[in-house]
């Protein structure tokens, strides 16, 4: 980030993830339907594992898919139910590849339910495209019945969604969240980053398609069309920048300067136009040490930052995974009155931008009540935001501009099971 902070909290804040799945988990033979699917064109078979960043994302595609498909039977309309079976088959063959469940019992039956999953959605696809609306109800009513035999058997926070699925902090925010990145992301350097030296660096945006994403592809969310949150593997060196197109179409420059050894991931926060919906692809970038260990894991809600204190304050002291709580930014000056010279940064009176330990998930919230409509409003250091966390660790950061200049002021929140 452009301003170095100076906190009371040690240097290694935050977290990286015991519990993130880094490399391909080996796959299963079976290949999706049985019988009566296969008898109509292999519907489960033609359809690859979705990408996802966590079993939790690939849950909440299954879940859109179905609600999707209620929708569309409700309706009387059964064409989009073709899709979302589709949506619903590459979600599912993700879980079955992606683990997540240590009890030796619920692993077998999640694998059994999956695979039931599966059958009975190429039940609901055959339907579907038969025009049978009554053999497609049917199926999608034992299809909400496995969904909760599978949910039973995953740990609790393993099926959460990702951070940032909508921005819920006042009506103009960002657009609500796809749960699937479209957009591939990619990050080069000259060389490898080293601590305290510059690093120039290249983001090649992609369509889904293969071809270049330009900036008339993607919709602005708050005074920008591309948001680069860079973090280390640590999560105590954030970095909020916003690169410039380069003459090569789908490639973009930014600079930044790490303070912490190791990689540093990129989550670019994106609203492609076709989609319009907020997603977050992720990239890293390389270099030749490696990151801190962590070395502060206990809660902090209260931090001084260049002359001001900050503090956040939530209205359910115990935080939970998946429940939304109000939470409130307080910024005082040292003698404990308000500060009341926020100034706007990027149409909003302050950024909040929190990372899991899990290393993928992410919220980008924005505060409620009135933005910044002009340069030279400024705002009072009293700020309500909303939150849906995930459980365990996580590092929030809130971001504002004083005089012309960001800070950066981090927390550690705790989040418990539901």
């Amino acid at each position: 980030m452009k301003t170095r902070l100076r906190s009371t909290l040690p240097a290694a804040l935050a977290c990286a993830s015991a519990l993130v799945f880094l490399s391909p988990q080996p796959t299963f033979a079976d290949s999706g339907h049985d019988h009566d699917a296969q008898a109509a064109g292999g519907h489960g078979d033609s359809v690859p594992a979705g990408s996802y960043s966590s079993t939790g994302q690939a849950w909440a595609t299954v879940k859109k898919s179905v609600s999707a498909t209620s929708q569309a039977i409700g309706a009387g309309d059964l064409k989009p139910v073709h899709e979302a079976s589709e949506q619903l088959d590459g979600a599912v063959k993700y879980l079955q590849t992606a683990g997540g469940i240590a009890d030796a019992d619920k692993k077998l039956r999640a694998e059994a339910t999956l695979k039931q999953l599966l059958t009975l959605s190429g039940e609901l696809h055959i339907a579907a495209d038969a025009g049978d609306a009554a053999k497609s109800a049917s199926a999608l009513k034992k299809i909400e019945g496995v969904m909760k035999l599978i949910e039973i058997q995953y740990p609790a926070e393993a099926l959460v969604a990702p951070l940032g699925t909508a921005d819920m902090s006042h009506g103009g925010g960002h657009p609500a969240s796809a749960t699937i990145a479209t957009t591939k992301v990619a990050v080069t350097t000259a060389k490898p980053l080293t601590v305290g030296q510059e690093a120039t660096a290249t983001v090649k945006l992609t369509k889904p398609d293969g071809s270049p994403m330009l900036l008339s592809d993607l919709k602005e969310a708050h005074t920008e069309k591309i948001h680069l949150l860079i973090n280390d593997l640590s999560l105590s060196d954030y970095h909020h920048e916003h690169p410039t197109a380069t003459k090569v179409p789908g490639e973009y420059a930014f600079a930044f300067t790490p303070s912490k050894p190791g990689p540093y991931r990129v989550w670019a926060d994106l609203v492609p136009v076709a989609t319009d919906a907020q997603e977050y692809a992720i990239a890293d970038i390389a270099a030749s040490t490696k990151s801190e260990p962590i070395s502060q894991r206990t809660p902090s809600t209260s931090v001084e930052v260049d002359g001001l204190n900050y503090a956040v304050t939530f209205d359910n002291p115990v935080l939970k995974a998946g429940e939304a709580v109000l939470g409130k930014l307080t910024i005082t000056k040292s003698d404990g009155t308000p500060f009341n010279a926020l100034e706007p940064v990027m149409g909003a009176y302050a950024h909040i931008v929190g990372f899991g330990e899990d290393g993928y998930t992410i919220a980008h919230v924005h505060p409620m009540g009135a933005e910044p409509e002009k340069a030279s409003d400024r705002g009072i250091g009293e700020l309500k935001f909303h939150l849906v966390p995930a459980a365990g660790l996580m590092r929030l950061y809130a971001q504002i501009r004083v005089n012309g200049e960001d800070k950066f002021a981090p927390f550690t929140l705790e989040i418990a099971r539901p």
